[in-house]
């Protein structure tokens, strides 16, 4: 569920589990937005500057973002798994590359 503006996600679906790409409209994330969403197994945050700092993502959900992110910064501080989400061709073989650090 977001604000009317679709600029902030105040809450995710309670027990929906699997994977959860946040639009980059969203510029915040509610306190509790993924409360009792324990098998959120992870979440791709596209917008760079998305604010997460007051979000309680459960601590087994990877976080995929981009290298200098908010979201980076937050899996950091709160030690969750980040995986960097890189555009584009990177080796040259024709795949997107998404690398786990």
């Amino acid at each position: 569920m977001f604000d009317k503006n679709k600029t902030e996600l105040l809450r995710y679906p309670e027990g929906k589990a699997g994977t959860y790409v946040i639009p980059d409209s969203v510029t915040s994330i509610g306190e509790y937005a993924f409360g009792n969403c324990d098998g959120l197994t992870d979440i791709y945050v596209l917008n760079k500057a998305c604010g997460l700092e007051t979000s309680e993502i459960p601590a087994q959900t990877v976080i995929h973002g981009y290298s200098g992110s908010t979201a980076e910064d937050y899996a950091k501080a709160k030690g969750n798994k980040f995986a960097e989400i890189v555009i584009g061709d990177v080796s040259g073989d024709g795949k997107t590359l998404e690398t786990v650090k």
